[in-house]
């Protein structure tokens, strides 16, 4: 590896954290050795405390792997079958599901358990209150099944929630408990743990969101809801212990760790996403879900985490024992683009620096001039040789959102009929225009948009395809078509 890599890695997170990208914590290691390790901006912004590389961050899904681990280490002691039925270890689910869904299921997010944080209205109505294990399990883990359990890739945090609730049924103990005793303190990672609000926890980064007006503080959610699918906080020194330990058998034999990275569905394995692709084509990491495997490439495992407030992504090549960690304490953000372009730096392939970001300063003009005006000034920005500005996909749907949360909609759609011409493959920016359509009663052109996303793209995941069709109905219920 280059002298200069650690250099190369620095400018590179230099530029995202100057451009409003990263606030958080990066950690790179090969074989065991951290190759590079840094913290940009602030644990605290209104005290100004610095991110540092024993920073504390909320994990979000990154917890799931740790789950996954706890499952399989219960399986490897014959406490727990994983094609056992969920209804076999807790007895209070409803036996109709129960009885059909089993372990493999839930990890593997082929069970159709719709996924509680996205049922209407949660976050306000739900998400701020603690909740007890069994309690939740009935109310928000055990609806109708979206599909047969076993056919389809739908991601859903019910599954996980329903494997911390069968971890604790087993053992007797709380998750918290079983996590610590069996991860986390073998590996000593002392800085890692369970999330709560109450306890003082020394370097614990408060959560922030952003968006085009600035920083705000997160809204509250109380740690016993994203539980065995969220709930868990760490550093990136404490991940670089987890991602050593995960290459030997401390944890579980060899045998039951290439289990847990088989992908079974759309990539997804056990708590990871895992497959294999060239050197040449790292830039794919971004879609990790939507990889093509190449049976000839390397074998990458992933996953990202998003909580109110933070963002985690864990990048492994696995074979070439390589690891990049991020953390992130200012809300959702593209670290899986920043990961992917670490590892180019790792393999030394090409990559760019990023640009500065188009949408902040075409907002400006949104708001002192209108839209029209902005999109001829990103018009003039997209076809200049100079390439200063990221003219992006995501700049101007990150504008178009900032308008409809101004409530501006009539220049959130100006917005993005510009995206609709200039990025005309797009089914996101085609989604975000029906919302938009729909938030100024137009349901009809609502509609129509929806069903072209259907009818251009038959190859949507099942899971995409129901909320579409979903979106359809209520769209169609919506009060009349205005003028």
């Amino acid at each position: 590896m280059p002298a200069d890599t650690a250099s190369a890695i620095h400018e590179l997170m230099h530029h995202y954290h100057m451009y409003g990208w990263f606030n958080g914590a990066v950690l790179v290691g090969e074989k065991g050795e951290v190759v590079y390790s840094n913290g940009f901006g602030w644990a605290d912004l209104e005290w100004r405390i610095p991110n540092t590389t024993d920073t504390k961050f909320c994990l979000g899904s990154i917890t799931k792997q740790f789950t996954s681990m706890l499952i399989i280490q219960l399986a490897e002691e014959g406490r727990l079958a994983l094609d056992g039925k969920v209804s076999t270890y807790l007895p209070y689910y409803r036996e109709d599901t129960g009885s059909r869904l089993t372990l493999h299921n839930l990890l593997t997010h082929t069970s159709g358990l719709p996924n509680y944080t996205a049922q209407p209205g949660f976050a306000g109505k739900v998400a701020r209150n603690p909740v007890k294990v069994e309690e939740f399990v009935k109310d928000h883990c055990s609806g109708d099944l979206e599909f047969e359990p076993g056919s389809e890739f739908s991601y859903s945090n019910s599954g996980y929630f329903v494997l911390g609730a069968v971890i604790e049924a087993v053992t007797g103990k709380d998750y918290e408990a079983v996590l610590r005793s069996r991860i986390l303190d073998p590996l000593g990672m002392k800085d890692t743990g369970y999330d709560r609000s109450e306890p003082i926890l020394p370097k614990r980064a408060k959560g922030y969101e952003q968006d085009l007006e600035g920083y705000r503080n997160c809204g509250f959610i109380d740690m016993t809801i994203p539980y065995a699918a969220g709930s868990m906080y760490s550093t990136v020194e404490d991940l670089h212990k987890w991602d050593r330990a995960l290459r030997t058998e401390i944890l579980i034999p060899r045998s039951n760790r290439q289990r847990m990275l088989t992908p079974v569905h759309s990539n997804y394995a056990y708590g990871w996403l895992a497959f294999r692709l060239r050197p040449e084509n790292l830039a794919r990491c971004v879609d990790p879900l939507g990889v093509e495997p190449d049976p000839d490439g390397m074998l990458i495992v992933t996953h990202g985490g998003g909580i109110n407030g933070f963002g985690a992504a864990i990048f492994r090549a696995v074979s070439e024992q390589r690891v990049v960690i991020l953390l992130n304490n200012t809300g959702g953000t593209i670290l899986t683009q920043m990961a992917a372009n670490v590892l180019k730096v790792l393999y030394e392939q090409p990559y760019d620096l990023p640009k500065q970001p188009a949408a902040p300063l075409l907002y400006r003009t949104v708001k002192t001039d209108g839209a029209d005006r902005a999109m001829l000034t990103y018009r003039g920005w997209r076809e200049s040789e100079t390439g200063r500005y990221d003219t992006g996909e995501l700049e101007l749907l990150r504008l178009a959102r900032q308008c409809m949360r101004a409530d501006r909609p009539g220049d959130a759609e100006t917005v993005l009929r510009t995206a609709a011409e200039c990025f005309p493959a797009s089914d996101t920016v085609m989604l975000d225009l029906a919302g938009c359509l729909l938030a100024q009663g137009h349901k009809d052109q609502a509609v129509e948009t929806l069903e072209r996303v259907l009818q251009r793209s038959p190859k949507l995941p099942g899971f995409v395809r129901r909320a579409i069709l979903a979106q359809i109905a209520a769209a169609r219920a919506a009060a009349p078509t205005s003028s």
